[in-house]
């Protein structure tokens, strides 16, 4: 049968909408970070490089001792930075992992992350227990995991299974 008055295509949840701009948006501050951070790096690597020059020249000490504070100055800024920029953990690596990780019929309900111990904590949803063994050996096969933890499992009156997840991660899970 063929319908002649169209039907309105279904529209999206807001808050499907709100999660995807503040993902962009995320996104494009991370990168417009990135690229400030680099040129002010550049920019006072320059001034390190013109205040080394300076000082070969023939100049006064007092004069001499002024530059040196200010590429000592530098120099530790530019320290700092690097310590900072080489030692950063990329947060954001553990989306990619959850995505990578999660059975098709395993839904997460909520997760907490805490970064400082790196464990992750997951509520999730299925529909036996056989997917939620399925579910438990594809974590086990990871490598940046050090330790699984599955505890709290209910039994709910549709049928699906309920349960939580301790995941600690090794320390190089986030560089």
């Amino acid at each position: 049968m063929v319908e002649i008055i169209p039907k309105p295509a279904p529209k999206t949840p807001l808050w499907q909408n709100v999660i995807f701009y503040l993902a962009v948006f995320l996104a494009v501050i991370s990168v417009a970070s990135y690229f400030i951070l680099n040129y002010y790096q550049e920019k006072a690597s320059l001034a390190l490089k013109d205040v080394e020059i300076a000082l070969e020249e023939d100049e006064t000490r007092h004069e001499i001792s002024i530059l040196e504070k200010e590429i000592f100055n530098y120099r530790e800024k530019i320290t700092d930075f690097s310590g900072i920029f080489y030692t950063h953990q990329y947060v954001s690596k553990i989306f990619n992992f959850i995505e990578s990780v999660t059975h098709p019929r395993t839904v997460w309900l909520s997760f907490d992350f805490d970064v400082s111990k790196l464990t992750l904590s997951l509520i999730g949803q299925t529909q036996s227990f056989q997917t939620l063994g399925q579910q438990f050996l594809i974590l086990k096969g990871q490598e940046s995991i050090e330790k699984i933890e599955l505890f709290d499992i209910k039994l709910e009156k549709e049928g699906e299974i309920v349960f939580m997840l301790k995941i600690n991660f090794n320390s190089n899970f986030l560089k």
